[in-house]
């Protein structure tokens, strides 16, 4: 078939909400005389190897089609073009607008965003009306959404291209107006910090740049008030319990940057780090001993283990430690230079200082630098980061002799897989009426790489016998990654 096609395909869609909704595939034909003889030929096929008539229609003339059809699906072959569907109108209004050739789909705002994509490239491309798609929907609730924000979402563009030699899969959502309600919570692109805390070893990480967090405390009260009163009923108890204003004590103190990240060993446990903007850091940890008071209240009353807060004075700043009195939870924090940091380890903390001070950090790395999009922003309003490399060789020197009936060699087969994926990044930017999403590295490994990989026989072979009692007692996918 592909023989006889040009080189685009097109799948569109349209009044899905209709009981028969248009649904069509078209392509340019090279040579439609060898294409209606190939299709007829395999209809032929079909019905002896059946011994029924399949229910496809093959049609080169639109006025031949029924008025209405019956479940079966219509082929249309012209001198040009090839339409699939199971709607005969559907396939008439396509042939009629590709015979007069006025172009008004392209010339609608629609339109014009698949045009634009076309003009930049694009290997595939999936483009949604998502205002059509709301309006169609008789379920929602247009008051709802107005509060939520979604009421001014327009279009949906997701696409796969390459600039500069560096595949992108790149995903916009834009707006009627400036972005409102949670849409707007992603603040927009500049310099991220608390990347800086973050060495070239990490695992993974993800930075977020938001608005003014009072601000979004207040919209969040606002959404539950409407949305689940009840919800919101709950925490103005707490409030009014603790004397503590979540708006007031705990959001007004942040600065609206977020980082949460695994720097360091993943087994046996993850050495992960949390760090956040604080621009009045006393105000912050006055508040966060007031709530662990809180909390610890409620969970005497339930006879459940209590928290405790300790702060220690040393050479290298003050640092925090909050621990419950059953031992099963100890974290470590201290702030510095505005920034709370927070790891379960406090050497990790220790460590991600250092780091910043000497420069040795994961936005300064080739990896990272390799990972950046090639477009034309600079900055950005969230990121996130992958590096399997990293865990394959954080995982190397423990690996066991074999796991379920994986022998040693199929398991450096899943080790050589991850040392093949390059770094992955995901760029956010927040624009004043559109969100665009960017991520390279998907594309390192072709598709047989990655079904070759999990196969479902590997993945059975991963998983202990019935029967077997396993000397790892974490769950079978963790030891497969292992």
């Amino acid at each position: 078939l592909g023989a006889h096609l040009g080189d685009e395909v097109v799948v569109g869609a349209w009044d899905l909400e209709d009981e028969h909704p248009g649904i069509v595939l078209l392509a340019e034909v090279k040579d439609a005389a060898s294409l209606r003889d190939m299709l007829a030929d395999e209809i032929s096929r079909l019905n002896s190897q059946t011994g029924r008539e399949v229910p496809v229609i093959l049609v080169d003339d639109p006025a031949r089609l029924p008025a209405a059809g019956v479940e079966a699906l219509y082929v249309l072959v012209t001198a040009d073009h090839l339409f699939v569907s199971s709607a005969p109108e559907t396939l008439r209004q396509c042939a009629a607008a590709a015979a007069a050739g006025t172009g008004s789909f392209l010339q609608s705002a629609f339109g014009a965003q698949i045009a634009q994509s076309y003009a930049d490239g694009a290997a595939w491309l999936l483009a949604a009306d998502l205002a059509s798609l709301r309006l169609e929907d008789t379920t929602a609730d247009p008051a709802t959404h107005e509060l939520l924000g979604f009421q001014d979402v327009r279009y949906l563009v997701v696409e796969q291209k390459t600039i500069s030699d560096q595949p992108q899969l790149r995903l916009a959502v834009s707006f009627a107006g400036e972005r409102r309600g949670i849409p707007s919570w992603l603040g927009e692109p500049g310099a991220m910090g608390t990347l800086d805390f973050v060495s070239p070893d990490a695992y993974a990480a993800a930075c977020v740049l938001a608005k003014e967090p009072r601000a979004i405390v207040d919209e969040l009260f606002d959404i539950l008030a409407t949305v689940q009163p009840e919800e919101l009923e709950k925490v103005l108890k707490f409030e009014d319990e603790t004397g503590l204003s979540l708006r007031d004590d705990l959001a007004a103190p942040l600065g609206g940057e977020f980082l949460l990240a695994v720097d360091g060993p993943v087994l046996p446990n993850p050495a992960w780090k949390l760090v956040l903007l604080v621009d009045d850091p006393v105000r912050f940890q006055g508040s966060l001993e007031r709530l662990i008071e809180a909390i610890n209240g409620k969970l005497a009353a339930e006879g459940k283990a209590t928290l405790s807060i300790r702060r220690d004075e040393l050479s290298g700043g003050t640092f925090y430690t909050v621990a419950s009195s059953d031992s099963t939870v100890t974290v470590h924090y201290t702030f510095h230079d505005g920034y709370l940091i927070m790891a379960p380890e406090r050497s990790l903390i220790t460590q991600a200082i250092a780091n910043r001070i000497n420069g040795y950090t994961l936005s300064q790395s080739a990896d990272f630098q390799a990972a950046l999009p090639a477009d034309r922003y600079t900055q950005f309003s969230a990121v996130a980061y992958h590096n399997a490399q990293k865990l394959a060789g954080s995982l190397a020197g423990i690996v066991p002799e074999r796991a379920g009936d994986m022998s040693a060699d199929e398991l450096q087969q899943v080790r050589d897989f991850l040392l093949q994926l390059k770094p992955m990044l995901f760029c956010a930017y927040g624009e004043s009426d559109r969100i665009v999403l960017t991520g390279t590295g998907l594309m390192s490994l072709n598709p047989a790489e990655w079904a070759k990989f999990a196969s479902p026989d590997r993945l059975l072979k991963a998983r202990p016998q019935s029967g077997e009692v396993p000397t790892d007692r974490r769950p079978w996918p963790d030891r497969l990654m292992h």
